[in-house]
């Protein structure tokens, strides 16, 4: 480069006295011509004008190769005054298009200048490079000069403060999603190398907004972006989701495990002491996909790790695609069979253990193919669940299990049905009004109708949650938390819910001759009679099961030791029989 591209300062005369801090924003603006005395007209002209709040820093370069290399080791200049004829006639706009689609320097704002009006470039190849301003030098007064290069500096600090929104996190300050993809797609791959696309989804952070308040939360997040920086060598990172982050970066896959598995570890935030725990799904870079194809791709592994509750980083396959169209067949079919009134649902009876005494029902969904398979509700539930489906089916079993049992409220007074709540179905703003709608149509009191929240619902301490439990309560519904035990326990917070009803897993169920399974059994009967609460035990299948529950002080149960789920003809004959 030559000697003569410099930097060219406002000269002060006398020092003050008392220098204050200069709050105006510096912007550089990059003169290019290969005549030095319009170097010394343009910096004469700028001299003594002020541009605002902003401050000028003069560049010069005096060929398109000195200007080009400029602009790779300064990125940040935001206006270049450029020549179109130099070394040859269309130098000028040769380094313009260098500018946008080498550099990719998409913010920086170009006014043309030239000697001859016959050199003006087309209306098209302005709109195209996304040209500022063309001028003839003879026409460059030091007002107009002064006016262009003033649109040109508005244009640019507009533009940066679109970027801002557009593609970077107003928190963490990193990039979004769009900021994200753009940064690889500008990076320079090297086929040699190993590169790697990340996800990371921290766990339970919504309780941990919920326990500790939003701006921990901020804060939390701040700290686990710096966790990250500091953790891997990376080319980029970005905030995707409240809770999820994306990382870009060149690793050999082993190294990279390592480093994930060394992120689980303690992180203070305000003096407060939070376990680092988090799914994640990376993919490998190819050379034939696209960075969306690979976000893509992380996604699917991401899913994958969600679903099989595994800690451990997943990678991506293309088994797992074959999957996801599966899933999506499914889900259409699923829709479709809803929408044909082709779901129905069984009943499973609950009794009191030591009396036998016949308590209620719990309403179960089930679904058969067009081959006469049943579906698992594990399946079919979560589909609806990720798609949103589950609050009109929610809806539906909620209706048809009030109408299809009311038949014995009138002989059995205190007989309820079960219904189980989707957590999505639970938050939406009209649930109250839906449930006592459903009652009212089918004239069912509220004693008859218990609620069974899962666990994940119920542990989150907030006013919200309680207004509409209460809301709930005052109608005479009964609630039950569901698969106690099974997933994040804040017992303060259930203490605080005040449900009836504890209900303990089959999974424990399973392992009660194990020293583990009975000690968590004794402990939930344990804190349900300490809160005043129902304890029932669901998928008692054995006699020897049923009597150590009852030795244990469990209060009711349900299971195929009692009964397997009965449509509704076979529940009739069974209470008959009963």
């Amino acid at each position: 480069m030559s000697d003569d591209l410099l930097v060219f300062m406002e000269e002060d005369n006398e020092v003050p006295k008392h220098p204050q801090k200069d709050i105006r924003i510096k912007r550089k603006v990059l003169i290019v011509d290969d005549d030095s005395d319009i170097h010394a007209m343009t910096k004469l002209a700028l001299r003594g004008l002020s541009f605002e709040n902003y401050h000028l820093e003069i560049i010069h370069a005096y060929s398109g190769l000195e200007a080009y290399r400029a602009l790779q080791e300064q990125n940040d200049i935001a206006v270049i005054l450029l020549d179109v004829v130099m070394e040859s006639e269309f130098a000028g706009l040769e380094l313009v298009k260098k500018i946008r689609n080498e550099l990719f320097l998409d913010k920086i704002r170009i006014i043309l200048r030239t000697g001859q009006a016959g050199y003006a470039p087309e209306l098209e190849t302005i709109e195209q490079y996304d040209i500022n301003d063309y001028r003839i030098k003879t026409e460059l007064t030091r007002e107009r000069l002064y006016g262009c290069l003033m649109t040109a500096l508005r244009s640019h600090h507009q533009l940066e403060k679109l970027e801002k929104l557009a593609f970077h996190d107003e928190l963490t300050k990193l990039y979004n999603r769009n900021g994200f993809l753009k940064s690889i797609d500008q990076f320079q791959i090297n086929t040699h190398t190993h590169y790697y696309l990340i996800l990371i989804n921290i766990d339970q952070f919504a309780l941990l907004n919920d326990h500790f308040g939003t701006r921990h939360g901020d804060d939390y997040l701040i700290n686990f972006s710096f966790f990250l920086k500091e953790t891997f060598n990376l080319i980029s990172l970005a905030r995707l989701g409240s809770d999820q982050f994306a990382l870009f970066l060149e690793s050999e896959e082993a190294e990279l495990l390592v480093k994930l598995q060394s992120l689980k570890t303690d992180m203070i935030v305000n003096e407060a002491c939070h376990q680092i725990q988090f799914h994640s799904g990376y993919t490998c870079w190819s050379p034939k996909a696209t960075a969306l194809e690979h976000l893509t791709h992380a996604t699917i592994a991401l899913k994958k790790a969600k679903d099989t509750k595994s800690f451990q980083a997943v990678a991506f396959s293309k088994v797992m695609v074959k999957a996801l169209h599966e899933r999506s067949e499914m889900l259409t079919t699923l829709q479709q069979d809803f929408q044909k009134e082709k779901l129905f649902l069984v009943y499973q009876p609950q009794v009191d253990i030591n009396t036998h005494n016949m308590i209620g029902v719990e309403a179960l969904i089930r679904w058969q193919d067009s081959s006469g398979h049943l579906i698992s509700p594990e399946v079919f539930i979560e589909l609806a669940e990720n798609s949103g489906l589950i609050i009109k089916l929610g809806e539906w079993i909620l209706r048809k299990a009030l109408n299809e049992t009311k038949q014995f409220f009138k002989t059995h007074p205190n007989f309820r049905v079960g219904v189980n709540v989707s957590p999505i179905q639970f938050e939406q703003d009209n649930f109250i009004y839906l449930v006592e709608s459903a009652l009212k149509e089918q004239g069912v009191e509220g004693k008859n109708l218990n609620l069974e929240i899962t666990e994940s619902v119920g542990v989150i301490n907030n006013d919200a949650i309680r207004t509409k439990l209460k809301q709930l309560r005052m109608l005479g519904i009964t609630i039950s938390i569901d698969d106690f035990g099974t997933g994040y326990s804040n017992l303060s917070s259930i203490d605080n819910l005040n449900a009836d009803c504890l209900k303990i897993d089959r999974s424990f169920v399973s392992k009660i001759d194990t020293n583990s399974g009975k000690s968590i059994i004794k402990m939930i009967i344990d804190l349900g009679s300490h809160l005043g609460m129902q304890v029932l035990a669901e998928g008692i299948e054995t006699l020897e099961q049923h009597k150590k529950l009852i030795s244990y002080g469990c209060d009711e149960y349900q299971g195929y030791f009692l009964s397997r789920p009965l449509s509704l003809k076979q529940l009739e004959e069974w209470m008959k029989k009963n």
